[in-house]
């Protein structure tokens, strides 16, 4: 069961790195701006400039760095060089406070489809915002398994633009892709992973609960 679960996490690690170097492949679009080839830029030709544009720079240049000190902070091995631990923790926290959030409140002002999407994204950030809080509190509090709960949390909606290009991705292959699918995606993306992560969490509290009761 244990090798299993660890070639199943292994399988999870090389499916996001795939879709984060996909991304990042896309960004040759990007460096100048190509509005024919980039399917993204193309829907925001008149957005593309002023503080939307600035915003669409930094976000993108910031999430992947982000996201990789993620990942190293949720590997255990991290933990052990506590000094190197809580130093990456605040660089991460600096730029998900001084550019994620503020960069994603302003793109999500223009998100295509509308409304129901520009406000999904709006919870987005917010949610990243105040689970970072939380995670940096509960260090602060020296309260390590809360802390470690928050960045769980944290690192799941880190992780929402991989699950947001997946869905897409299946959507176009199954000919599903439209303004409505975009609207549900850009709240399913976020809102469906940090559930299932809840719920493992519940499972897994109850199993523990149980087995404290059988060996009372």
């Amino acid at each position: 069961m244990r090798h299993l679960s660890q070639i199943l996490i292994g399988c999870g690690i090389l499916l996001g790195l795939r879709i984060l170097l996909g991304i990042l492949y896309e960004y040759r679009w990007y460096f100048p701006p190509n509005f024919t080839e980039s399917f993204f830029l193309a829907g925001h030709t008149t957005d593309f400039a002023g503080f939307w544009k600035v915003g669409f720079y930094v976000h993108i240049l910031a999430s992947p760095i982000v996201l990789l000190l993620a990942v190293f902070l949720q590997w255990k091995r991290s933990r052990r060089n506590l000094s190197l631990h809580r130093y990456l923790g605040r660089v991460q926290m600096l730029m998900i406070f001084l550019l994620i959030v503020p960069s994603g409140l302003v793109l999500s002002m223009k998100a295509t489809a509308g409304p129901v999407a520009q406000i999904g994204f709006f919870a987005l950030s917010v949610a990243t915002g105040l689970t970072a809080a939380m995670a940096l509190c509960r260090a602060r509090q020296k309260k390590v398994k809360q802390h470690r709960v928050w960045a769980t949390r944290l690192f799941v909606l880190l992780l929402s633009p991989l699950f947001l290009r997946v869905c897409s991705g299946v959507a176009i292959v199954a000919q599903l892709d439209s303004p409505t699918f975009y609207q549900i995606n850009a709240w399913t993306s976020w809102i469906v992973p940090w559930l299932c992560f809840e719920a493992w969490r519940a499972g897994r509290w109850d199993a523990t609960m149980k087995k404290s009761i059988s060996h009372a």
